[in-house]
């Protein structure tokens, strides 16, 4: 069942209470929850309820039971005291509910400024018993309803310091309305306050009618509570006094593009610039620290600007910055501008950060600042169809760990073109590896890749039981001149059955008697006449008369 608007209101209070007792701003104890800093504020202005899955984790957070924050254990004299009018009688609250809390029924009269109150004087008393009427309201604020609140307090018109105490009651509309009322005492230290029940558009136009004087050190309290576009809006009113390196605080609250813009206005980070193109600061006033905030802060062609503009300063770490915060297409532009400054580390770096398609382009670059290992991250991060590219582009730089290595990386309709690529680099290993990687249809164009390469007897048989056996006429043509006898039985008796004459028709003038022997015993025997005439073979008598017999069963 639903909690009543009453109880929520209520609770809503006593979290307000206890968070403050805590010592704890809503974003302090929405990230201990796990939560948003909104979710905290929804409660505390009575808007939802906490999850009963949270209530323990927020009970141990403000240090208090799940049985108080729902109220169980509240005192009802505490309740009766909170409604208790002072002077009155129990009941009055309720009985009097729509009756202004002032005393009279009319608004009392203003005093003249010309006249200064007299000591003990009904003006004098004024200050008194309009702070007495905001006490009472603030007791009555989780007991009333947010309209009839409303109407009270805009009746009182409390300043800024009271009005953060019925902020967590009181809707936007309303609290935008009193805190306008006392723009003579706005500051950003009371806006900080009241930041977490307004939404972000009303708390940047309470900031621009303030008239306050903005720095970082304000404006950080106030930017979890706006936009990031609001944020980025208010920075740029800030100073170009400021210290750059405090820049790196906002940078959580604004887009990355947008902050290292706003940065870079500061008078830190002014350069020399010559030709219209930025160049190397004749006299810089950067430090290492401005330059690190800058590249934090930046993204997208901000980031390869940097890398340019400041390419002969840069430190190590900044390079490895650099590379992950870049763009995984721009990796290789970035490569390029750092060619001459990269070491193995912000190598790997960027082998890691670079999109996978573009792995053979930032391997062109890099080629001959490549060493095995930086090699080998490179093939693990190529996408497995431009293995081949890769291969091509790093073929003299190859070891033999790297070849195992693009073998097992190659996509396997790759597999044939990456053979060939690599045909005067492979090992008995290699090939086997080749072969276990290629699908079986894309045997034969693997074979005639390997062409060139001193097949072994073993590495023969190896292609034969890989391939598909309708291909192996196909196959018969890439290694013919690798065949020996045995390779060309093996071959006979692995083929299918349709294929055998294609077969035999590319080996005709391999086939010794061994072989039309293995061919007419497999022939289907409605075929052989057939089959021996269009072959052309010419046979024995006793192959003859064997070929006769089976025609004859």
């Amino acid at each position: 069942m639903q909690p009543n608007v009453f109880d929520m209101v209520k609770t809503g209070a006593r979290l307000s209470r206890l968070r403050k007792q805590a010592q704890l701003t809503q974003a302090e104890l929405a990230e201990k929850l796990g939560i948003s800093y909104q979710a905290v504020s929804s409660w505390e202005r009575g808007a939802s309820m906490p999850d009963i899955g949270k209530l323990l984790d927020l009970a141990s957070a403000l240090g208090t039971t799940v049985d108080y924050i729902l109220g169980r254990e509240e005192s009802k004299a505490a309740c009766e005291s909170a409604l208790q009018p002072e002077g009155g009688k129990r009941g009055a609250v309720s009985e009097e509910k729509n009756a202004p809390l002032h005393e009279e029924s009319v608004a009392p009269q203003a005093v003249p400024e010309e006249k200064d109150a007299e000591p003990g004087s009904q003006e004098a008393r004024a200050p008194e018993k309009e702070g007495r009427k905001f006490s009472r309201l603030v007791a009555l604020a989780p007991f009333l309803g947010q309209a009839e609140l409303e109407r009270l307090a805009l009746e009182l018109k409390p300043d800024l310091g009271q009005l953060v105490q019925l902020a967590p009651f009181l809707g936007e509309k309303a609290l935008k309305e009193l805190a306008l009322s006392d723009s003579e005492s706005m500051s950003t230290g009371r806006l900080t306050a009241l930041a977490p029940f307004m939404s972000s558009d009303t708390l940047e136009e309470l900031l621009g009618r303030s008239g306050a004087e903005l720095s970082i050190g304000k404006l950080l309290p106030l930017a979890p509570f706006l936009s990031q576009d609001a944020v980025a809006r208010l920075a740029q009113r800030l100073g170009a006094d400021e210290n750059a390196s405090a820049y790196k605080a906002l940078s959580p609250f604004m887009k990355g593009g947008v902050f290292g813009k706003i940065a870079s206005g500061a008078r830190s980070f002014v350069t020399v610039v010559k030709g219209g193109k930025p160049d190397a600061p004749t006299e810089s006033k950067l430090s290492e620290e401005e330059l690190s905030t800058l590249i934090e802060g930046s993204e997208g062609e901000e980031l390869l600007s940097l890398a340019s503009r400041f390419r002969d300063v840069l430190t190590k770490q900044q390079m490895l910055d650099l590379a992950d915060s870049c763009e995984s297409e721009d990796i290789p532009r970035l490569a390029e501008t750092l060619s001459d400054r990269l070491d193995a580390d912000v190598i790997a770096h960027l082998a890691d950060a670079c999109d996978s398609e573009d792995v053979p382009r930032l391997a062109r670059i890099l080629a001959d600042k490549l060493d095995g290992e930086s090699i080998n991250r490179l093939i693990d991060a190529c996408d497995s169809d431009d293995v081949p590219d890769l291969a091509r582009i790093l073929a003299d730089r190859l070891d033999s760990e790297n070849i195992s290595r693009l073998i097992d990386a190659c996509d396997s309709d790759g597999v044939p073109d990456l053979a060939h690529i690599l045909a005067d680099r492979l090992d008995d290993g290699s090939v086997n590896r080749l072969v276990d990687a290629c699908d079986s249809d894309g045997i034969p164009d693997l074979a005639s890749a390997l062409t060139g390469n001193p097949l072994g007897g073993k590495a023969v048989i190896r292609l034969i039981d890989a391939c598909d056996s309708e291909e192996m006429p196909s196959l018969a043509k890439a290694l013919k001149e690798k065949l020996d006898e045995d390779g060309v039985l093996y071959m006979i008796e692995n083929c299918d059955e349709d294929e055998l004459e294609a077969l035999a028709e590319v080996l005709k003038d391999r086939l010794s008697a061994e072989h039309v022997d293995r061919l007419l015993s497999l022939i289907d025997p409605d075929e052989l006449t057939g089959f021996i005439n269009r072959i052309g073979l010419n046979l024995t008598p006793e192959q003859a008369a064997r070929a006769l017999k089976r025609m004859q069963e």
